[in-house]
C-alpha cells in the first residue's frame, strides 16, 4: 500500500511538473511573457556582468526559436561606457530535450550585423574589454580549476566586424569586417576545443595594412595555453593572384607566442604589392616561409622563387629573393 501511494505522489508532480512547465514556456512565448524574459534577462545581466545589457526586443518561443533584436553589452560609465558587444539581430535555435541529454539546449545561433571590440589596457588592472565584461579580471591568478564540460553550438554569422585596440599603445589598430562566417566544432571541455571556421569575405586594417581577401578557412583545436592552426587557408581579393596556407601554433594564448608554417603561390605582383614596390611585375611565383616569436614582434622569413617575371627592365627568366622581417625592419638576405 505504502509503496502504491508513493507511486501515485511521485507521478502526480511529475505530471503537474510537466503541467506547470508547459503553462510557462506557452506564457513566456506570449507578448507580454516575451517583454518580461527581455526585462529578466536584461536584469541577470546588469547583476552577474560588469557592465549594462540592453536588448530592443524579443520574438519565438522556448521550444523552437527565439529571435533577438539590438543587443548590446557595454562596460559601465566608469570604465567608459562603450560597447564590447553588440549585434543587430540574432536566433538562436532550442532544443529544449537537450537538457535530458548531452546536446546542448541552444543547438544553433545565426547573428547578423554582430560587433566586438576587444580593447587592451581597461581598468586598474588593465585587463582587455572582454575580460572586464565577464568579471575575469576579478578570477584569482592561482591555478585554475579542473576543465568544465561546456556546450557549443554552431555558429553562423552573416555580416561581423571586429575591432582591437590597446591603449597603451595608440597606433596598435586591428580593424576587421566579415561576412558569411561559419563556425563548426567539437569539444571536451574548456581545455580542449576544436573547430572549423569558414568566411566568405574579409576586410582588414592591421596596422595601417589595409587589404581584403575573399574567402578564409581554417582547421583549430585548443590544448590548454595552446592553439593549434591546420589548413589556414585565404586568397586575396583584388589585385594580382594570391593564395597562402598556413600551419602551426600559437604555442601560449596568453603570451601569445607563435610558430607559423607559410605556403603561398600567385602573381609576383602581389608581394610586390604587400612589401610596397608596386611595379610593372608579372609572373608565378612560390613562397616558402615562417613566423615566430610573438604577434606583438613577429620574425618573418620568407623565400620567393619565380620561373620567369616580367619587370619594367625587361624579361627575368628565374629569379629567387629571400627576405627577413624583424623589429619593424625588411632585410633582402639574397636576390637572384
Amino acid at each position: 500500500m505504502l509503496i502504491r501511494r508513493l507511486i501515485f505522489l511521485f507521478s502526480f508532480l511529475v505530471f503537474w511538473t510537466a503541467v506547470l512547465a508547459g503553462v510557462l514556456v506557452v506564457g513566456l512565448s506570449t507578448t507580454r511573457g516575451l517583454e518580461w524574459l527581455r526585462q529578466g534577462v536584461e536584469w541577470t545581466g546588469n547583476k552577474y556582468l560588469n557592465g549594462n545589457v540592453s536588448i530592443g526586443r524579443l520574438e519565438g518561443n522556448l521550444w523552437r526559436s527565439m529571435r533577438v533584436y539590438d543587443l548590446s553589452m557595454t562596460l559601465p560609465d566608469s570604465l567608459g561606457g562603450y560597447e564590447v558587444v553588440g549585434a543587430r539581430e540574432g536566433e538562436l535555435v532550442l532544443d529544449p530535450f537537450g537538457l535530458l541529454g548531452s546536446d546542448p539546449v541552444v543547438s544553433c545561433v545565426t547573428v547578423d550585423g554582430l560587433r566586438v571590440f576587444y580593447n587592451q589596457g581597461v581598468g586598474p588592472r588593465s585587463w582587455d574589454s572582454m575580460g572586464v565584461l565577464f568579471g575575469m579580471d576579478h578570477e584569482s591568478s592561482g591555478a585554475p580549476g579542473p576543465p568544465r564540460k561546456i556546450m557549443i553550438p554552431d555558429l553562423q554569422v552573416r555580416r561581423g566586424q571586429f575591432r582591437y585596440l590597446d591603449t597603451r599603445d595608440p597606433n596598435n589598430v586591428i580593424e576587421i569586417d566579415a561576412r558569411d562566417i561559419s563556425l563548426g566544432s567539437r569539444l571536451k571541455n574548456t581545455e580542449h576545443i576544436g573547430g572549423t571556421i569558414e568566411s566568405g569575405a574579409v576586410a582588414f586594417l592591421i596596422n595601417g595594412l589595409q587589404d581584403s581577401v575573399s574567402h578564409a578557412h581554417t582547421e583549430f583545436k585548443r590544448k590548454g595555453d595552446r592553439l593549434l592552426f591546420s589548413n589556414m587557408t585565404f586568397k586575396a581579393a583584388s589585385g594580382p593572384e594570391l593564395t597562402f596556407e598556413v600551419n602551426g601554433e600559437l604555442s601560449s594564448i596568453q603570451r601569445r607566442t607563435i610558430s607559423l608554417d607559410i605556403n603561398g603561390d600567385g602573381d609576383v605582383g602581389a608581394i610586390a604589392r604587400l612589401i610596397g614596390i608596386e611595379g610593372s611585375l608579372q609572373g608565378p611565383f612560390h613562397v616558402t616561409g615562417t613566423m615566430e616569436n610573438s604577434l606583438e614582434k613577429p620574425a618573418i622569413s620568407a623565400s620567393l622563387e619565380s620561373p620567369g617575371m616580367h619587370t619594367g627592365i625587361g624579361y627575368i627568366s628565374s629569379a629567387s629573393l629571400g627576405l627577413t622581417f624583424e623589429d619593424g625592419v625588411l632585410n633582402f638576405e639574397h636576390y637572384q
